[in-house]
């Protein structure tokens, strides 16, 4: 999966672009109600900075990762290497489709986070219902759909 987001980081604005901001302009709001330290899982080639600007970006695909611009961690979203409640927030669009063990990064996802998440999730990944199963670990604060996706807006319980 690596080395097909490597190929595909020349073209992937062109590509996917478009749909992408359709994403963050869709969540704005959400996205401008982040306080604090924010950390971007599988930023690709960094498009959230037109909307936000997070202190960390990170991808699995160095290709994607180097077409973005500031602080970026070129990792595994099942092994993020940082401390735990190291952020506040956490954004993380499009990523579970290409995650095998979904669960895994969810918990990487809540031991990093000390406040909020965003994530969304394809929508011919799983139904909305199992979706929920993920988040246990979560209040879930707000839900929006999109023709393409389910969106999350989930609290670390404390």
């Amino acid at each position: 999966m690596i080395e097909y987001y490597d190929k595909l980081s020349q073209g992937y604005d062109e590509l996917y672009g478009a749909e992408q901001r359709e994403k963050y302009e869709f969540l704005k709001d959400w996205l401008s109600s982040l306080k604090g330290s924010i950390l971007d899982v599988g930023s690709g080639t960094g498009i959230i900075n037109e909307f936000i600007k997070p202190d960390v970006l990170t991808d699995s695909s160095l290709g994607m990762l180097s077409r973005a611009e500031g602080t970026r961690v070129v990792c595994d979203a099942r092994f993020l290497p940082f401390k735990d409640k190291s952020f506040d927030n956490i954004t993380c669009f499009t990523v579970l489709q290409d995650i095998i063990d979904k669960k895994r990064v969810v918990k990487e996802l809540e031991r990093v986070c000390s406040d909020k998440l965003i994530i969304t999730i394809l929508k011919k990944l799983k139904s909305r219902e199992e979706l929920e199963l993920l988040f246990n670990d979560f209040k879930i604060a707000d839900f929006k759909e999109q023709a393409k996706d389910y969106c999350f807006l989930l609290k670390v319980l404390k």
